[in-house]
């Protein structure tokens, strides 16, 4: 099981990225070679929000992350990657299986080529003492070996709601964060790393690629002095060109 923390820096200005792209060829500069992590072998990815968690314009938000990503793929490939439903009624989930119990790769949400199950999106009021408190969100994946890339088989994402997201604590922009986290869910890893990593460059570098920066994938976001969070709603090239190598038009169904 491998755990991506969607990090953050504070005492920064907000502000937003709001001008589409499509970038439709497939393209990892050299520097990001280590920024693939897997891929599902089949697609859409049937996501689920567990019962209970979230009002309807946190469900809203979060749907306006998917509809990003499943617009993208559908100027590029002709596909829509992720499902949930639909707006009046998105799919739910009661199933309690959070990745901090060590179980997560012990089931699968497919079988042979069929999804048999959800990736499921959960709200914890109790943030597990095992995750880094200042990670905004997690997404954990389970994969087997794949000819290209490793093949995912399950993935639940995590958000935190006891260090942000309520009254006193600073205030993420939803839709942003889950932008991010569906970005790990398909497959890829941050644009940079704090942090040495082999095929990924350090977000640090007094030369790293302005694309990295600006893209929803790169692993830092921002709070202003009210606490308000950075507002990152649309993919970056950066973004698109990696994503396009994940699901190239060849998958298309």
């Amino acid at each position: 099981m491998i755990l991506l923390l969607c990090l953050l820096i504070t005492g920064c200005s907000v502000f937003t990225n709001d001008t589409p792209t499509v970038t439709t060829t497939c393209s990892i500069p050299s520097d990001q070679s280590g920024t693939v992590s897997g891929r599902w072998p089949t697609n859409p990815v049937p996501i689920a929000f567990h019962t209970g968690d979230f009002g309807s314009a946190e469900i809203g938000a979060m749907i306006a992350a998917i509809d990003t990503w499943n617009t993208f793929f559908q100027a590029v490939a002709k596909i829509s990657p992720l499902s949930y439903g639909n707006a009046s009624s998105p799919t739910m989930s009661s199933i309690i299986d959070h990745a901090s119990n060590n179980t997560l790769c012990g089931q699968s949400v497919l079988q042979n080529s069929a999804f048999t199950g959800n990736v499921v999106i959960y709200k914890l009021g109790t943030w597990p003492a095992a995750y880094s408190s200042s990670a905004i969100a997690l997404t954990s994946f389970c994969t087997t070996p794949g000819t290209l890339y490793p093949n995912f088989f399950m993935a639940v994402m995590e958000i935190n709601y006891q260090d942000y997201f309520v009254q006193g604590q600073r205030l993420p922009d939803l839709q942003s964060i889950v932008l991010h986290e569906l970005g790990h869910v398909l497959g890829l890893n941050h644009t940079c790393e704090n942090f040495s990593k082999s095929g990924t460059p350090l977000c640090t570098e007094s030369n790293l690629n302005p694309a990295y920066a600006s893209a929803s994938m790169y692993p830092i976001f921002s709070f202003d002095i009210t606490g308000a969070g950075q507002v990152k709603r649309t993919l970056g090239t950066n973004d698109e060109s990696r994503a396009n190598c994940l699901y190239p038009n060849a998958i298309a169904q």
